[in-house]
């Protein structure tokens, strides 16, 4: 079998395997040799006891017609000895470097398995996937859940479709890669599961590992969870399908890094009609990134959106958003907002929006948001009461959480709060504050006060 590993460049790569014991280690008190194994650039780590290795030789000598004297023998007594030890990890060593002279044109799935080949090798790693996917593809599909995949199975997978059919999957139906391609098309929802770490005992980095997502026919919904965006190779189908979009904790400095992720001139001019324009994409989350401005460039790609989340990012104020007519929902929780000045000249016609976590001192800016019916400001650095008030006017709005802001800790502040509400169209009771609609009592002495009001007001006009 001729052996496909991952490289660097965006190419299949076909390399010798070489092996070899560079030592050995303790584990619950027995001894385990550390194996490396090196396909061309890439190599890991394998550990076996010397049990595994007497197994291996009893498959190779039963179906490879290797001879029996080859592997070192056994010893009971003094197999502790480091002398003892040393000596054996080097005729070890010796063993494993003849069985890959000896089967390396062909290496049976025995050595395969053996050097654990189906968590780095592309056929090794396509079949085993191929194998449970004949088992239990059909009901994960049924069931309709979000399917999680790594950048090294899609890097396989996109390496492997170049690739010629092993004589493995011709002889056996339950490893072959036509269970893969059949599964891949029917999946709508899809997280792929990142990391900029050395993966397993390799020095493979999941992140820097390309991937095409053009076996995906059915995709409505992605997300990247720590992955490297633009190891994307192409999105050009997704652009015409794909209905929501996330991107989370990827580093991601833009909106444009993601929405051009397969592009590399990230700095393009970008119109209205733009080939990279996500056409049915009406919601995209960018949470949990490093995110300092929305570019204007980014927002002419996705006409249609109606939710966007960029919380947990490093903004300092909204900008350009006034393009996306279709914006309803709109989440800036835990950036730096200070203040918002004239929100409804950047925003549209937008119902919900949280602004928890920030760093607003007012609501200065939000009186003209008259579609708003859901307002999240928690945890910011609200203190006066008066503040508050063109936010009370708006006629639409149902929910107002304003936990965790100083002006919470006025005396009766949740009645003077309803209050205000009660002088705009009588709405004290339609409102719910900090997730609790008014109790009569409160509704009662809202009442009251507002007819003192009134009467004050009749009285100075008198």
């Amino acid at each position: 079998m001729a052996l496909y590993v991952f490289s660097k460049s965006r190419d299949v790569c076909q390399q010798k395997v070489d092996v070899c014991i560079p030592f050995a280690e303790k584990e619950e008190e027995c001894t385990v040799y550390v194996i490396k194994v090196s396909v061309g650039e890439i190599w890991w780590l394998v550990k076996q006891r010397y049990k595994n290795f007497d197994l291996l030789h009893q498959q190779l000598v039963l179906n490879h017609g290797l001879r029996k004297d080859l592997l070192p023998a056994k010893k009971i007594i003094g197999n502790k000895d480091p002398e003892f030890i040393e000596r054996r990890r080097s005729d070890l060593e010796i063993y494993l470097k003849k069985i890959v002279q000896f089967l390396e044109k062909a290496l049976p799935l025995e050595v395969c398995s053996f050097f654990e080949f189906e968590e780095y090798e592309v056929y090794s790693l396509v079949r085993k996937l191929a194998a449970e996917l004949y088992v239990n593809g059909e009901t994960k599909i049924l069931s309709g859940q979000t399917i999680s995949m790594n950048p090294l199975q899609l890097h396989a997978v996109t390496q492997k479709i170049q690739l010629p059919r092993s004589p493995v999957e011709q002889l056996n139906k339950e490893q072959d890669f036509a269970h893969v391609l059949d599964f891949l098309a029917n999946i709508e929802s899809l997280e792929i599961v990142g990391n900029r770490d050395f993966y397993r005992n390799s020095n493979l980095i999941l992140n820097n590992l390309p991937f095409d997502l053009s076996a995906f026919k059915s995709l409505k919904h992605l997300c990247f969870n720590g992955a490297n965006v633009s190891s994307l190779i192409c999105a050009r189908s997704l652009r015409t399908s794909l209905e929501t979009l996330s991107a989370h904790s990827c580093g991601l400095k833009s909106m444009i890094e993601v929405l051009v992720c397969d592009s590399v001139h990230k700095n393009l001019e970008i119109k209205v009609d733009s080939p990279y324009a996500w056409r049915e994409l009406v919601s995209l989350d960018l949470s949990e990134n490093n995110m300092t401005e929305v570019s204007p460039a980014a927002v002419c790609l996705v006409p249609k959106l109606r939710r966007l989340c960029l919380n947990c990012n490093a903004l300092e104020s909204v900008t350009n958003l006034s393009s996306l007519s279709a914006l309803e929902e709109l989440n800036l929780s835990n950036n730096r907002i200070r203040q918002l000045p004239d929100l409804h000249t950047k925003l549209g016609n937008v119902k919900s929006l949280l602004l928890a976590q920030n760093r607003l001192t007012n609501l200065d800016g939000l009186g003209k948001l008259y579609g708003l019916v859901t307002l999240d400001v928690r945890s910011n650095k609200i203190a006066d009461l008066e503040t508050i008030r063109p936010v009370a006017a708006l006629p639409c709005l149902e929910e107002l959480t304003l936990t965790g802001n100083p002006v919470t800790t006025v005396l009766d502040f949740r009645t003077k709060v309803l209050t205000m509400f009660g002088k705009n169209g009588n709405r004290a009771s339609e409102v719910s504050l900090d997730n609790e609609k008014a109790m009569q009592k409160e509704l009662d002495t809202v009442a009251v006060l507002l007819a003192l009001s009134n009467s004050a007001k009749k009285l100075s006009i008198k």
